[in-house]
């Protein structure tokens, strides 16, 4: 269904591999909750000064990339 076309899409390891070795600032995690972000928040990172902006969907929804179908 949609959720497994969505889980299968979301690919923090080519992330991962493609920033990694150019020296960007990698979220410590490989995955969050999305669209549970109202305000622009600070994350553990590689550099640590990595600031995630809101990512609040316009229907309330949150998506949850390790929860099943």
């Amino acid at each position: 269904g949609l959720r497994a076309a969505a889980r299968s899409s979301f690919r923090t390891d080519l992330f991962r591999n493609v920033l990694g070795p150019i020296g960007a600032d990698l979220p410590g995690a490989s995955e969050k909750l999305e669209g549970a972000m109202p305000t622009r928040t600070a994350v553990a990172s590689t550099l640590g000064r990595l600031q995630l902006g809101p990512d609040s969907f316009f229907d309330g929804a949150v998506f949850d990339p390790s929860a099943g179908d």
